[in-house]
Formats: structure tokens, C-alpha cells, sequence
């Protein structure tokens, strides 16, 4: 099991369907070069089918290494890296086309050894516009990341 605390609490506006999803990564786990990423997950429903698909529209807040794309290509061998020195405030926003309730997260890290680039600190957003977001919950102290699929629900 995994250490991270939820701080946030749902607001009644939060609770809704949104357009945009966003995870804004504070802080990852020590890496001083990169936040990385195989998949995201969006689930309407605690461990329900994933709203994502490789045609999701997704950006990312700094330029890549690898296509912000990897993370909704449902291939466990691809992956998305930050430009290098990137590891504070970088926001992952996945446009869900149509407005859809999102209860919880799933973030798969890169590969084996890798903890470090995976988040520590992290928000979950909300918007209608993609411009203006609204937050939905924070979670902090999430290491221990020796697992490959971490959930993250609200």
C-alpha cells in the first residue's frame, strides 16, 4: 500500500462533469531531471473502465522528450518524459470531449527503478473551458512507488 494522504476535499462544483481533466504534478519523487509517465487513467466510476483512449487529446504544461500522447496510448511500452529539469508544476490536461464525472486517477510509472520520476505531490483539476480550472482534491507524500499502477480516488 501506498503512503500518499489526500488533502483536498470535493466541492459541490467539483463533483460535476468536466470537459478537461487535469493532474498537476507538484513535485515528483526526488529526480532532479524529469517527471515521467507510461499511462493516466480517468475512471467515472472506483475501478471502472478507463475514459481515456489514444485519441484523448492530451497536453502537457512543458515541452516533452517523448509525445504528451504516450500517456493515453494504452501501451505499456511507450512513455512520456518532461524536457529535462522539469519536475515542479507540470500539469497533464486530457480533453474528454464531452463533459464526464471523474472519481479517480490511475498514474503507471516508467519502468523498474524509476520512483523518482513518479509524483509525490499532486492535484487533481477541473475545468470547462480548459483555460480555468477548478480543483478537486490534493494529495501529498505519495512514495513508496514499488508498484507500477497507483489509484488515486476522491
Amino acid at each position: 500500500m501506498f503512503a500518499a494522504t489526500r488533502t483536498g476535499v470535493l466541492t459541490a462544483k467539483a463533483n460535476g462533469a468536466y470537459r478537461y481533466w487535469a493532474v498537476l504534478v507538484l513535485n515528483n519523487n526526488g529526480d532532479t531531471g524529469f517527471i515521467s509517465c507510461s499511462e493516466v487513467e480517468l475512471r467515472s466510476v472506483v475501478g471502472g473502465a478507463d475514459l481515456t483512449s489514444p485519441s484523448t487529446p492530451v497536453t502537457v504544461t512543458s515541452g516533452t522528450l517523448f509525445p504528451a500522447s504516450n500517456t493515453v496510448d494504452n501501451n505499456l511500452g511507450t512513455y512520456f518524459l518532461t524536457g529535462s529539469g522539469q519536475v515542479t508544476n507540470q500539469r497533464f490536461a486530457f480533453d474528454l470531449v464531452t463533459p464526464q464525472k471523474v472519481v479517480q486517477m490511475g498514474w503507471r510509472k516508467r519502468g523498474t527503478g524509476l520512483a523518482s520520476q513518479a509524483p509525490k505531490d499532486l492535484t487533481i483539476q477541473a475545468s470547462a473551458d480548459g483555460a480555468t480550472w477548478d480543483t478537486v482534491a490534493s494529495f501529498t507524500n505519495s512514495t513508496g512507488w514499488d508498484d507500477f499502477l497507483r489509484l488515486f480516488t476522491w
